[in-house]
């Protein structure tokens, strides 16, 4: 323990495995075969360490997403117009077929992979979570915007459900946060200060940890 901190787990090995950071309430599960996508996240330069969570989202995920969207605009252009008369200007589908392909296209970029002591989100490079400088969150919500920066000049800026669609993943990044900001010397504002809870004191928490 660092100042009551649970400890850091192993850089190799990432046992003890870190207790759970703090989720919205309207958190889901991620689909399971999305979490430990290997063959499509960044990879650590050697000697960094094994990943040990990644997350990229699955096609099927995606056209999903992309079909019930795609379903509310014909919904929303049919009440509109009292009827079904759009179906016969062809440029009027243009504001409900694109989708599914869309969130294909855009959720492919969404590729984080993370070991014990650093993360990656797509091309950003290799970013030590446990070495940070800067910590910020802009916005609440499904807004929100999470932006860290470590000692070397490393930065990821991201939206931060990106990295709670693995917990496990988020666990390994939050213990970091908090040992950069309790630990370290990590500046982090008052957005990341009042939903991350960063400035609560160890001792003051009731850590909960996953079960193996």
């Amino acid at each position: 323990m660092s100042n009551g901190l649970p400890q850091k787990p192993d850089a190799i090995t990432g046992e003890p495995r870190p207790p759970r950071a703090p989720l919205p309430r309207d958190w889901r599960k991620p689909e399971e075969n999305s979490k430990r996508a290997l063959s499509k996240v960044p990879h650590p330069p050697d000697g960094s360490g094994p990943i040990l969570e990644s997350f990229h989202p699955t096609i099927a995920s995606s056209y999903t997403l992309g079909f019930w969207i795609s379903l509310v605009m014909f919904g929303l252009m049919t009440l509109q117009d009292f009827g079904f008369w759009w179906v016969y200007v062809w440029w009027l589908w243009l504001f409900v077929v694109p989708w599914p392909f869309f969130f294909v296209l855009k959720r492919s970029r969404i590729r984080i992979s993370a070991g014990a002591h650093w993360l990656m989100y797509g091309n950003s490079g290799l970013v030590r979570t446990y070495e940070l400088t800067k910590i910020s969150l802009d916005g609440a919500g499904w807004d929100a915007v999470l932006e860290i920066e470590d000692r070397a000049g490393k930065r990821i800026r991201a939206p931060l459900r990106r990295f709670q669609y693995n917990r496990e993943l988020w666990d390994l990044v939050y213990l970091g946060l908090l040992h950069s900001v309790q630990a370290g010397t990590a500046r982090s504002n008052v957005g990341a200060n009042a939903h991350l809870d960063l400035k609560v004191p160890a001792n003051d928490r009731e850590w909960e940890y996953p079960e193996h």
